[in-house]
């Protein structure tokens, strides 16, 4: 085994655990198992369970404390868009681990497939998957970091973003989990490609790649749908309440602001430019792939043209 592999193997477990950490991944883990390395987990359901108990208190609070009009200088405007932003974001962490806890056989099956496809892939690209890891791996450590260190240091703030940050933790990581799994379609696709171009393999076993990846891509697609749609709305909901606070300076020119206004609104801006950047990534990484799928039908199409008139 090479040392890029071991670093990617090393880069993949921490991606893993990253998931597992936010319950997206409640399932057991073992690099050893090159053919089946998920597994079921007890442990995996006993985290979730708690995982949500952990965002229903903070976030209880926060409503609460929201609805008594606690924060100071809030209209009711902005009481009401808070209120509706909080329950949803709520409602959208609950949802997204509470079905990655239910539905833990069918994501380790799809997690296995993925993997087994991963492997079989035609043309390697360790370097690659080791540097989209690494950059995950950076990209989550600094988000983490600048949304805690922006966090209002008031008990009250305090009590409020332990909610937001676990749940923008939650979203964003599922947002780059279903984008680094774009990337392992696109990786797969891409690879076929190559090799169809080439013609250096058979063309019946490429097809039968073709099939499992599209099979793979197609059960991928119905599996996320329900928790991507949930998703989706959150974050734009967070972005227009976000966004309204990054604007609110420009908005009340003139206005003093307390210490904790302005990291209220450096948390928004943080948070909102992270939220972005997932996005990006994510519609980056799923167009990708969605351009190899359809590049490799054209040619598919032709090669079997030829294939059964020679």
């Amino acid at each position: 085994m090479s040392l890029v592999k071991v670093r990617a193997d090393e880069k993949f477990r921490g991606v893993v655990y990253l998931f597992k950490i936010a319950g997206l991944a409640s399932m057991a883990y073992d690099a050893e198992n090159v053919e089946r390395p998920f597994g079921p987990s007890r442990i995996g359901h006993c985290y979730n369970v708690l995982l949500m108990c952990a965002l229903l208190l903070p976030n209880y609070y926060s409503l609460t404390m929201t609805y008594s009009n606690v924060y100071e200088n809030q209209a009711t405007s902005e009481i009401t868009a808070d209120l509706i932003q909080t329950a949803f974001h709520l409602f959208n962490g609950l949802f997204v681990v509470g079905y990655f806890g239910l539905f833990q056989r069918r994501s380790i099956e799809l997690a296995n497939r993925l993997v087994a496809a991963h492997r079989s892939r035609p043309n390697d690209d360790s370097i690659g998957m080791h540097a989209t890891l690494r950059r995950i791996l950076i990209f989550e450590l600094v988000s983490l970091i600048l949304q805690i260190v922006t966090v209002p240091k008031a008990l009250i703030f305090v009590l409020y973003f332990v909610g937001a940050v676990i749940n923008g933790h939650i979203l964003n990581l599922l947002l780059i989990q279903y984008s680094l799994v774009a990337r392992l379609l696109q990786n797969g696709y891409g690879s076929i490609n190559s090799s169809v171009c080439k013609l250096d393999r058979d063309f019946a076993s490429l097809m039968e790649h073709y099939r499992l990846l599209h099979q793979l891509a197609r059960d991928i697609s119905h599996f996320y749908s329900p928790v991507m749609l949930v998703s989706f709305v959150n974050l734009f909901l967070n972005l227009i309440v976000y966004s309204y606070y990054v604007m609110l300076p420009v908005l009340t020119l003139g206005r003093e602001f307390s210490c904790n206004n302005v990291l209220l609104v450096l948390y928004c801006l943080n948070y909102t430019i992270f939220c972005i950047v997932s996005l990006f990534i994510l519609t980056s990484f799923t167009t990708a792939a969605v351009k190899e799928f359809r590049f490799y039908i054209t040619t598919s199409s032709r090669l079997s043209y030829h294939y059964h008139h020679l």
